[in-house]
């Protein structure tokens, strides 16, 4: 770990994760994700094992960040829920079209 806490490698981690939250470029997306996120639920761990009465601000740092990316993930989730939700809504007025038409 090179001298850090385990709640400096969790917050390191956590901002990591909402960095790549909030730049999606689609190369290699998901496996980092699941890279990072298997290495926070890690450090979190170890972390929680190690924290101390004063750690207090670096334990609500680390929520905070855990919490923003979260909210992007979600956010993002329910824009392609409508996305889908329009694409299906499409797809059942062209399928009625056609069959109003005889195709």
């Amino acid at each position: 770990m090179g001298g850090r806490r385990p709640i400096e490698e969790a917050l390191e981690l956590a901002r990591e994760r909402l960095r790549l939250l909030a730049d999606v470029d689609g190369r290699d997306f998901a496996e980092r994700l699941e890279a990072l996120d298997a290495g926070l639920l890690a450090a979190s761990r170890r972390a929680m094992a190690d924290v101390g009465p004063g750690d207090a601000q670096l334990v609500a740092e680390l929520m905070a960040v855990t919490v923003a990316a979260d909210g992007l993930i979600a956010g993002e989730l329910e824009r392609t829920g409508a996305r889908i939700r329009r694409l299906r809504e499409g797809q059942a007025g062209s399928a009625a079209y056609r069959s109003s038409v005889g195709g």
